[in-house]
């Protein structure tokens, strides 16, 4: 459960929810206050784990304890599931086996169908990922005998211009030298259909460096891709900072397997709703 699942599902149960230190907060706003509002109380970080397993704790007790009709129930936890804001996971190997195939479980796809994956986490240990917003744009180009894909990804970095509290923008966890108060590290993973051959990348325009290769120095600030692969689905992983108020870019062009049907995108959910564009043969 995110903050979205937790609105979402304290909406259904009806009344606000009871906040340590910030008081009654009506469903629709708990999202907002859990991301960003909370760290305006002068709290410290235990107390702050406190508040949110009380937080977390209401909403389940309110779904287990009050009467829910169960259309709208069922229908808001398909919502949440099919975008990311739920899921479902388990430590026994043979339920989650049966797991792994429903969308709840937003694992990647054990098969050879046309696929674009995008998941990005933040890496410096702010809580400046609440203000990303993500772009994802697949474009795709066929004839009879090849399939060629062009990805962008966009990550733009929307902070506020009012002051922030340090521990939203300069967290409480050892820190990088030379990173600008605001700026958020994001590693960004893209993975592609099984089969896929990366032709050329580029980080806001510029070339890339190959770190499965041999180099010689990078060059200050050189954008790098570190190939990997997750259920034989090619990826590559980079490490971006984005500076408050900007953005970055990748673009990947692709020669991809051809498959029939619609490509599948998966893209892990984030505070604000990425946009997605699928513009598949």
């Amino acid at each position: 459960l995110d903050p979205a699942a937790l609105g979402a599902i304290a909406g259904l149960t009806g009344g606000a929810v009871s906040v340590p230190g910030a008081g009654q907060v009506q469903p629709p706003d708990l999202p907002r206050f859990l991301l960003e509002g909370q760290y305006a109380l002068p709290i410290k970080k235990n107390q702050r784990k406190d508040l949110l397993g009380s937080v977390g704790q209401q909403v389940l007790d309110r779904l287990r304890t009050r009467p829910v009709a169960v259309r709208p129930l069922l229908t808001t936890l398909g919502h949440l599931a099919g975008g990311g804001h739920l899921k479902l996971w388990s430590n026994d190997p043979v339920a989650q086996i049966q797991l792994a195939g429903f969308p709840i479980a937003r694992t990647v796809p054990d098969s050879a169908e046309a696929y674009t994956g995008v998941f990005a986490s933040n890496s410096l240990g702010t809580k400046l990922d609440a203000y990303l917003q993500e772009s994802v744009t697949r474009q795709q180009v066929c004839t009879r005998t090849s399939s060629r894909v062009t990805l962008t990804v966009v990550l733009r970095n929307d902070l506020p211009a009012a002051a922030l509290p340090s521990y939203v923008t300069v967290g409480d966890i050892p820190r990088p030298t030379g990173i600008p108060v605001g700026t958020s590290r994001i590693a960004l993973t893209i993975l592609a259909t099984r089969g896929a051959d990366l032709t050329t990348a580029t980080v806001d325009g510029a070339g890339t460096y190959d770190l499965a290769k041999p180099q010689d120095a990078l060059p200050p600030g050189a954008a790098t891709l570190e190939p990997i692969s997750v259920k034989g689905h090619p990826g590559w992983r980079t490490v971006l900072d984005v500076p408050g108020h900007g953005a970055r870019t990748v673009v990947l062009h692709l020669d991809e397997p051809v498959v029939g049907g619609p490509a599948r995108i998966q893209v892990q959910a984030l505070a604000r709703p990425a946009t997605v564009t699928n513009r598949s043969c």
